[in-house]
């Protein structure tokens, strides 16, 4: 038996006789292969020993016999694989196991253990079949991602013999390269001087590894020794080498560095810091400033110079430079002249004036750094009293029991401060006409350049002339003031009762009063006041001299005005301030008339009247309640179209009397009209009354009809005009209206509506109402009223409605126009949309292209193939929901004559979709489901 797909003889036998012998037919069946043919042998005697009678002889006898095969179990090699040491996470390590089917049918193999990491045993399928002779490659993978060694043992399955157990073993290896310490900090160091430090790299892992050193920049202050950087090299299992870094402070400050060291397996990072530090020399103060020194006296005052920097330095010296005023004398500089960071060396600086002058010095500290200098200065200052006031005060005439203060003014123009000692009256006995007062108190210092007021009060207690003398004390300095003053009385007088006449309202009537002063000395009148005046009848004139002095035997007029706001007696008190804060007082009184006009009614409603015709008359009363008759004036004020008369003419009015003034409304145009009416002549009040006088012009009752076109037809993306148009106009004319507003009706889905924002449009589900207001001007019978401009639409119907709703005419803002109007009604017909089974639409004009969907119902994640077919240019392809919005626009597919595509709908929600393919004006609809 041969296996056809080799060249190799699998199994034989012998079957035959002594003459020619001829097989026609083999087949195996359940482990038995069967053969029938014919023989020429006289002595064929088939395996098996049954099935053949030799009838003829040999002569072309026929036979057909039966042998069973020999069992088998199928071959598989190799039982075990070893992988050998493979670095971890290199690539893919694998070996091939051969398996082969030996017997005489075919047997179905299966892999009955699961992979183990990191062994993968892999073939096309976990379980296949191989006829007889047929053999197959099942591949083990080793793939180790840590070190170590790894053993398993994989079954595979054949029917009901025994497992096959194939054993695969390895040992993950890599190097584990690491690097001690990660971090070397060289603390400070001083300028220009270096330090050196090591650090250690070993191979810790299984395998050798290969390290590459990188070299510092140029500007770093890390290098190597000698700078020159190590080789780079493999380190074997368990090696290690040894680097020295040198850090080398060649200026002030902090530095890092990282030092890298590359592997096969990661970065080796140390991270390298070091200081350069210096000594640095600071005064604790910018400069010495003593202030001012008496002379004769002497102040000192300390300075530190402290080393800030982090490095120690030396102090080669300290001195002044002039040292005529100035003494130094340093407390604790160390011998050597080291000082540490931190330290301090204390100076005392010592200033002795000796001239009145300031004095100036500067203190040297030489050090490693360079000169330190401070400035050191001082003024010398004595005090120098003198009096800037006059040394004689004479106060004139001074009331009696009044006071007039005057003040001695010393300065102290010297440089230092000055004491003063005592401050007296020479006159310690008799009558006490004089004061010296000061808020300084015996003791008191007396700064240089500050001005010192001591007030002198004079105050005479009597009439006649008055004298002392004032004295005050500074240091060694008496400073006398001679003071000479002359006391005096006055006396004012102004009559008690002063009368006016009779007043008309709204006039004025002036008097003169006189205030008179008949003392014997200059008295101050002040501030002038009228009270108990609530209605303010009374006013002083601004002529009238107020705040003024009033010599002996003089007098000063004074102008009352007495201007009355209403009729009746009126009184008041009129008030005059004078120098002994006395109140000198005198009455005012005075008596009103006039007449006053006042209307019994503000408000006048006329009934609405027809355009044009007269209104019944209505009045309003007039009524006088002033003392004295009189003629009111009656004015229009405000009547734009002059549809108020008055009817009845103004006559005079008596005291307590009354007057009807009547007026009729005849309107000229329809709208409410109104009429402010002015009643002026009161003596009260200049502006007048107003009565405020309405109606409502009324024209008769006009009928008109609207009409639309009946039906209009339009395809999908179409601009259609509609004119709203006034027909068969009844009654009055509409030249009188001047606005309309019209509320419409429609299915937004079909008709699309682009009006100025304007306009309202509310859309209610696939309802839409517009609301529209428009101007109009002298309206006639045939009159296009607006124009409506819709879009056609892709909507969820081939038909809809318009149908207006409401129609309002107006004639001014505040004024509608009683017109009957009938509203029209209107359809518009798609003509490209065709209903399916009521619902659904289908357009395909000319079959120029054709567009299919795999299924019309899907789930929300499946995709939709959409294919199209045809010679049709298109333009868009567009997926739209129920209500004609656009979903998605793929039109980006259309790239050639035939397509397959297919549509992501998981982000489609439950419902009905279109998928719409558009070229000009010709399009193909196809509706489908998502459920």
């Amino acid at each position: 038996m041969v296996n056809p797909k080799e060249s190799m003889l699998n199994y034989a036998t012998y079957l035959g006789g002594s003459n020619d012998d001829f097989g026609r037919a083999i087949a195996i069946y359940n482990d038995n292969i069967y053969c029938a043919g014919f023989t020429l042998s006289s002595d064929f005697q088939p395996i098996g020993g049954t099935g053949f009678t030799p009838n003829h002889k040999g002569k072309f006898d026929g036979f057909f016999c039966s042998q069973s095969l020999p069992i088998h179990s199928p071959n598989i090699s190799p039982s075990s694989i070893d992988f050998g040491k493979v670095f971890i996470n290199s690539t893919v390590i694998r070996d091939s196991i051969v398996i082969k089917n030996i017997t005489s049918r075919p047997i179905r193999f299966t892999k009955t253990s699961q992979d183990f990491i990191p062994f993968a045993l892999r073939h096309p399928l976990d379980s296949f079949t191989l006829n007889p002779l047929e053999q197959t490659v099942v591949y083990a993978y080793f793939t180790p991602d840590t070190k170590g060694e790894f053993g398993n043992i994989f079954d595979i399955q054949y029917e009901t013999g025994i497992p096959f157990e194939i054993k695969v073993s390895g040992e993950g290896i890599a190097p584990s390269i690491s690097m001690n310490p990660t971090d070397m900090d060289y603390g400070q160091l001083e300028i220009d001087s270096t330090k050196t430090r090591k650090l250690f790299i070993v191979n810790k892992g299984t395998a050798s590894g290969n390290i590459h050193f990188s070299k510092f920049e140029s500007k770093s202050l890390f290098k190597y020794i000698d700078d020159i950087v190590p080789n780079d090299t493999t380190l074997k299992v368990g090696e290690g080498i040894e680097v020295s870094i040198v850090f080398t402070a060649s200026s002030e400050g902090s530095f890092s560095q990282d030092f890298i060291v590359q592997s096969d397996e990661i970065k080796l990072i140390c991270k390298l810091k070091g200081e350069g530090v210096a000594p640095h020399f600071t005064w604790d103060r910018v400069n010495l400033f003593f202030g001012n020194v008496r002379l004769g006296q002497n102040v000192t005052l300390p300075v530190v110079l402290k080393n800030t920097g982090k490095a120690r330095g030396k102090i080669n010296s300290l001195q002044l430079i002039n040292s005529k005023e100035f003494t130094l004398y340093v407390i604790d500089l160390p011998e050597d002249s080291i000082i540490h960071p931190g330290d301090i060396i204390q100076c005392n600086v010592t200033y002795i004036p000796t001239l009145l002058t300031s004095a100036t010095d500067t203190l040297f500290a030489y050090t490693q750094e360079g000169e330190l200098t401070f400035l050191i200065y001082g003024y010398s200052v004595y005090p120098i009293m003198e009096q800037l006031s006059e040394k004689v005060f004479d106060y004139k005439n001074i009331s009696v029991g009044a006071s007039s203060i005057k003040t001695i003014s010393l300065n102290n123009s010297g440089k230092d401060v000055d004491t003063l000692y005592s401050m007296y009256l020479g006159n310690i006995a008799g009558e006490i006409n004089f004061e010296l007062v000061s808020t300084l108190a015996p003791g008191s210092l007396l700064s240089p350049e500050s001005p010192i007021e001591f007030n002198v009060i004079f105050n005479p207690k009597s009439p006649g002339t008055k004298t002392d003398t004032a004295y005050i004390i500074c240091g060694t300095n008496t400073f006398k003031t001679v003071l000479i003053g002359e006391g005096a009385s006055y006396s004012f007088k102004i009559k008690d009762t002063n009368r006016f006449g009779n007043t008309r309202i709204d006039s004025t009537n002036q008097d003169t009063l006189f205030i008179e002063n008949n003392g014997t000395e200059t008295g101050f009148i002040g501030q002038m006041s009228i009270v108990a005046d609530l209605q303010q009848n009374f006013s002083i004139d601004t002529s009238t001299l107020q705040n003024f002095w009033l010599a002996p035997k003089e007098r000063s007029p004074i102008y009352i005005n007495y201007s009355p706001k209403n009729i009746g007696v009126h009184t008041a008190k009129l008030e005059i301030s004078n120098s002994s804060d006395d109140i000198l007082s005198t009455y005012l009184r005075g008596e009103s008339s006039g007449v006053i006009f006042e209307s019994d009614v503000k408000f006048i409603e006329f009934d609405s009247t027809d355009v044009d015709a007269e209104s019944d008359s209505s009045y309003f009363v007039i009524i006088n309640h002033g003392n004295i008759p009189g003629t009111p004036v009656i004015k229009v004020r405000i009547d734009t179209e002059g549809s108020f008369v008055q009817l009845t003419k103004s006559k005079l009015i008596g005291h307590n009397d009354t007057a009807k003034i009547y007026y009729k409304f005849t309107p000229h145009s329809a709208g409410r009209k109104n009429a402010v009416i002015q009643i002026s002549g009161s003596s009260n009040n200049k502006e007048g009354y107003t009565v405020q006088l309405y109606g409502i012009g009324r024209i008769r009752s006009t009928k008109a009809e609207l009409t639309f076109r009946d039906t209009i037809s339009a395809r999908i993306g179409e601009k259609i005009s509609i004119p709203l148009i006034v027909r068969n106009i009844d009654g009055k004319k509409l030249d009188s209206v001047r606005s309309v507003q019209c509320v419409l009706q429609y299915n937004s889905t079909v008709l699309g509506v682009e009006y100025p924002f304007k306009d309202s449009l509310v859309v209610n589900g696939d309802i839409a109402l517009l609301s529209l207001q428009r101007t109009a001007s002298n309206l006639k019978n045939g009159d296009t009223v607006l124009v409506l401009e819709f879009t056609v639409g892709l909507g969820n119907s081939p038909v809809t409605d318009i149908i207006v709703e409401k129609f309002v005419w107006k004639n001014e803002k505040d004024a509608t126009i009683e017109i009957s109007t009938s509203l029209p009604h209107s359809k518009v017909r798609v003509t490209d949309i065709a209903e399916i089974n009521g619902s659904l639409r289908l357009y395909d004009k000319g079959h120029l292209a054709e567009m299919t969907l795999t299924v019309n119902t899907l789930l929300p994640n499946a995709p939709l193939s959409i294919n199209i077919d045809g010679g049709l240019h298109c333009s868009s392809l567009i997926i739209y929901d129920e209500r004609g919005r656009v979903v998605r626009d793929i039109s980006f597919v259309l790239q050639s004559d035939k397509i397959v595509y297919d549509f992501d709908s998981s982000p489609l929600s439950m419902g009905m979709y279109y998928c719409v393919l558009l070229a000009g004006n010709n399009l193909i609809v196809k509706d489908f489901v998502v459920r």
